[in-house]
């Protein structure tokens, strides 16, 4: 994976938007050095689905700097998408990309794991070649620093190095700060330091607190008359049936006023606005968005409406919300007249 990451990555670098056949052969080179070491669907789907979308969105435009778009599905199944067979549930967006667009059936991820696939993906590195060596291998923790040097080229700089306006909205988890995080403090270096000129989204994962959304470099809702602890007496949070798998108790107290405006059945949505409102705002220039969903890592928890609508439980109900964010991006693209060069 990082041959092919790398490939894209200098072949961006020297001429951004010809990527067609040099992805191709480094994808063929790839698998020919892994053989035939299948992994589990789980283990690369999501990772699948966001370059797929990268790449074809970097080959199909006619412009000299055509909008991206790229979407990273979290614990997504290769399985769970109707255009790859799914019969619970129903994905008419994603399979629309997918008739027009690139679909693969055979490709591989660095990592299973949320941090380090997300450093994979974003720097083009193996993820056990970061930290010096020591390597990324499973979920940053609560007061981890910011794992990606801001140093290194990462693809939201190689999207504002070519005049591109940028943006992270979503999943973040990789950590924020030097040394250890101060959830009190502006919680840089992080997303702004490594190229991207807004972020809003979950700070580490669905599942685990503090429970709080971020928005650049700041909690949202944040009130200095009452910080964020550690310790008790813990603040109220938002609770689920088994069903709806693991979510972590919170351990977090204070920011009472911040833990309010949390709410995991409306994040999908709330993304989804802000990524809007973002492409509305930026569509002046050329425009990288970075979308990485929470959906559908557990907690399983779509907004109401989408409850009972597949076949699969909360899982597919949640399968059937990442499907209709998918499908308001396409059509704020339509409405903008972006589609074309995006």
């Amino acid at each position: 994976m990082k041959r092919w990451l790398a490939t894209i990555g200098a072949t961006l670098a020297s001429d951004p938007w010809r990527l067609e056949a040099t992805t191709s052969k480094a994808f063929q080179r790839f698998n020919r050095v892994t053989g035939k070491r299948y992994m589990k669907d789980k283990i690369f789907a999501r990772l699948v689905l966001g370059l797929a979308s990268f790449v074809w969105a970097t080959t199909a435009c006619a412009s000299d700097t055509p909008n991206v778009v790229l979407i990273f599905a979290d614990d997504l199944g290769y399985g769970d998408l109707s255009c790859y067979g799914a019969t619970k549930v129903q994905t008419p967006h994603i399979d629309k990309i997918a008739s027009e667009g690139r679909r693969f059936t055979d490709a591989h991820s660095a990592s299973a794991v949320c941090t380090p696939s997300r450093y994979g993906l974003l720097t083009g590195e193996y993820p056990f070649r970061a930290n010096g060596g020591k390597g990324i291998w499973g979920p940053c923790g609560h007061f981890q620093s910011l794992l990606i040097d801001t140093d290194n080229l990462t693809l939201g700089q190689l999207f504002k190095n070519k005049g591109y306006a940028t943006a992270a909205i979503g999943k973040w988890h990789l950590g924020f700060g030097t040394g250890k995080t101060d959830w009190n403090k502006p919680l840089r270096p992080g997303p702004l330091e490594l190229g991207f000129d807004y972020y809003f989204g979950v700070p580490k994962v669905n599942s685990g607190y503090p429970y709080v959304y971020v928005e650049n470099d700041g909690i949202v809702g944040y009130d200095p008359s009452d910080p964020i602890t550690f310790q008790k007496p813990y603040s109220k949070t938002t609770t689920y049936p088994p069903e709806a798998s693991q979510k972590t108790v919170n351990k977090v107290g204070g920011a009472k006023r911040a833990h309010a405006i949390y709410d995991d059945e409306k994040t999908g949505m709330l993304l989804t606005e802000k990524a809007i409102q973002w492409i509305e705002s930026n569509q002046q220039k050329p425009f990288f968005l970075y979308f990485p969903t929470t959906n559908i890592h557990h907690p399983f928890t779509p907004a109401p409406r989408f409850k009972g609508t597949s076949q699969a439980g909360l899982y597919g109900d949640f399968i059937h919300e990442f499907d209709w964010m998918v499908g308001e991006l396409m059509k704020c693209l339509e409405k903008n007249e972006l589609t074309e060069n995006t």
